[in-house]
């Protein structure tokens, strides 16, 4: 590859990403209790029952509530960071340290009333990843699910 093509691939600190909740390295505590929040892509999801609301719904009753969930991946959003010591964050064990990337993901504290948050610091393999753009060619849509604290 030139120079320029690994240029526009770069994805820069900071950038806002989306993390593959099937994946085995997303920690269990994180996976817990997901609420839906938005959708990106060009699908739109379309509540089951005319009087159903989907936001704020459980990923397990996710498919129940949707109906057109097959056409959207489950997904937690986060943002890439800089290499962060090991005593700050502690690199997972799923894979070696140089297929690892840092990420920040923001939990919400108290979903029901006005929502407070707190962030979370991990490292988590690269193939965790997922690209809105390759989601799009492969004809599927982004649902971001929300890590909350009980």
């Amino acid at each position: 590859m030139s120079p320029q093509a690994v240029q526009s691939h770069i994805v820069g600190v900071g950038s806002l990403l989306y993390l593959d909740l099937d994946h085995p390295a997303i920690p269990d505590d994180m996976k817990k209790e997901l609420r839906f929040v938005k959708h990106v892509g060009n699908d739109v999801p379309v509540p089951a029952r005319i009087d159903e609301v989907l936001h704020g719904t459980h990923l397990q009753h996710f498919a129940a509530r949707c109906e057109n969930h097959t056409a959207f991946h489950a997904v937690l959003a986060c943002m890439l960071l800089y290499e962060m010591p090991e005593s700050v964050v502690p690199h997972s064990d799923f894979c070696d340290i140089e297929l690892q990337v840092w990420v920040g993901v923001r939990q919400v504290t108290s979903f029901k009333n006005k929502p407070k948050f707190s962030s979370r610091y991990l490292t988590v393999p690269t193939k965790t990843l997922v690209s809105l753009e390759k989601m799009t060619t492969a004809g599927m849509s982004l649902a971001i699910f929300e890590s909350c604290l009980k």
